[in-house]
């Protein structure tokens, strides 16, 4: 028997309760020798996957027609799935949206013997397909729970005002590194690692830029990245703004769906970051990028994007990822949103921690 569980477009975020009331949908499948159906590019179905690995079941993936057999081999590895339990099914189209996904879910729908409903949009057209249950297939109703996107919310940004006054007494002699929210694993994590993790959230999602901050200390490095930077070459960003003005950044943009920084920073002493190679942005135009030797390409950035001066971050950059393990700790200063959260990071971490409130 053929089983499809059930999520309507669940957000960015793998948080909440349908999480939980999946996985033990596909405890059940499961349990009855199900074959489960699930696909790839939103997180509702990814999260299948998961579930699938985990109890080791069989699966049909679902797959746009141009899912190279590259692409195939590295989500058996990133989902650590039983190849001989897994049948990949092509659907027509290529994996370009929705377009394509109002067919793949379409097939699924046809495909799949039993429906295990879990977090459906009222009046959605999963919501629509099963009550006119026109493929007339056997309904499994015990898991479903309401729908409820998004569950999960970063805190309101601190009021530059009421700053914590220790952060303005000092000259601010840093570079600092601010973490945000993740939609996806962290650098060296699976998808099977990143999915386990968000199932097990509690109060605090598991990529939470708390929990990102707690991440990078625990590894000792910050992951670089090629967002934003000409040439996709890897750098790690930092930035000389103190604190008060860096909260002017900590601003929901609606086109990364998310905060652009959060209040959760590692500011190591700017004389020892230039020292090893650290170096401040080369803001310009076309002119100042073409004059650049090659060696410097990863400085550059234009003056203006689309919406905003580049500029007013007064970037620095580091090419790879940087290895905050080899700086000595009383050049560090760990940055939280709350004193409580830096007691946290203090004990645990033994690192300098000061509350922005």
């Amino acid at each position: 028997m053929i089983s499809a569980i059930l999520n309507s477009r669940m957000g960015k975020i793998p948080y909440g309760q349908w999480l939980q009331k999946t996985f033990e949908a596909v405890k059940n499948a499961s349990q009855n020798n199900y074959i489960i159906c699930a696909s790839v590019g939103l997180h509702q179905w990814e999260f299948l996957l998961y579930c699938a690995s985990e109890f080791g079941i069989n699966i049909r993936i679902y797959v746009p027609k141009d899912y190279s057999e590259d692409r195939k081999i590295e989500l058996l590895h990133q989902f650590k799935l039983d190849i001989d339990k897994c049948r990949f099914i092509e659907v027509a189209g290529k994996f370009n949206g929705k377009s394509w996904w109002l067919v793949r879910d379409r097939k699924i729908f046809e495909d799949a013997d039993i429906y295990y409903p879990i977090a459906i949009c009222p009046d959605g057209n999963f919501e629509k397909s099963l009550r006119e249950n026109s493929f007339d297939k056997k309904i499994i109703d015990k898991f479903r729970v309401d729908y409820n996107v998004p569950s999960w919310h970063s805190l309101k940004t601190p009021d530059s005002d009421n700053i914590n006054p220790q952060l303005t007494k000092f000259p601010w002699i840093y570079l600092t590194h601010w973490t945000h929210t993740s939609y996806s694993p962290w650098c060296d994590e699976t998808k099977f690692e990143f999915y386990r993790s968000a199932l097990a959230s509690k109060n605090d999602y598991s990529h939470s830029a708390f929990q990102g901050l707690k991440r990078i200390l625990t590894d000792g490095k910050i992951c670089a990245t090629q967002r934003n930077i000409r040439g996709q070459i890897d750098v790690v960003s930092f930035t000389e703004i103190p604190p008060r003005q860096a909260i002017f950044f900590m601003k929901w943009r609606s086109g990364l769906i998310r905060h652009y920084w959060e209040p959760y920073g590692i500011a190591i002493e700017r004389k020892i970051l230039n020292s090893i190679g650290v170096k401040p942005v080369i803001y310009g135009n076309e002119y100042i990028y073409n004059s650049l030797d090659e060696g410097n390409w990863y400085l550059f950035q234009p003056i203006k994007g689309n919406k905003y001066f580049w500029t007013e971050e007064r970037e620095w950059r580091s090419r790879d990822d940087f290895k905050i393990s080899e700086i000595p700790v009383e050049k560090i200063l760990i940055i939280t949103r709350t004193n409580d959260e830096a007691h946290e990071i203090n004990s645990r971490f033994g690192l300098k921690s000061i509350g922005i409130i």
